[in-house]
């Protein structure tokens, strides 16, 4: 299936990178390589990550307090969000909402 992520999980990620390479040259592209691995895993066997919202699936980071959030479809896998675990979920609730 196709992957695609969309610009505003792009925008989550973008800013995830820069946070963390600020706090130590480095670790911003290991937080990279680590959601490589994720969306390689969400890729390969999409149906097996857990619902969570309706369609919505999530796929937990390992190393990093990260998780990516995509929906299924007809079209493809779409990744709609990378969302710190520590934030407000309801941040979260209003990025799915429309695409669950």
């Amino acid at each position: 299936m196709r992957l695609i992520v969309r610009p505003e999980a792009e925008e989550d990620l973008l800013q995830a990178f820069s946070w963390y390479e600020d706090q130590l040259p480095g670790l911003g592209h290991a937080f990279m390589d680590e959601v490589t691995r994720c969306l390689d895993s969400i890729e390969q066997r999409p149906l097996s990550f857990a619902l969570v919202d309706g369609l919505s699936r999530r796929s937990m980071t390992r190393r990093f307090p990260y998780a990516l959030f995509f929906v299924v479809g007809e079209e493809g896998i779409s990744v709609v969000a990378a969302f710190h675990m520590a934030r407000n979920p309801e941040a979260l609730s209003q990025r799915l909402g429309p695409v669950a």
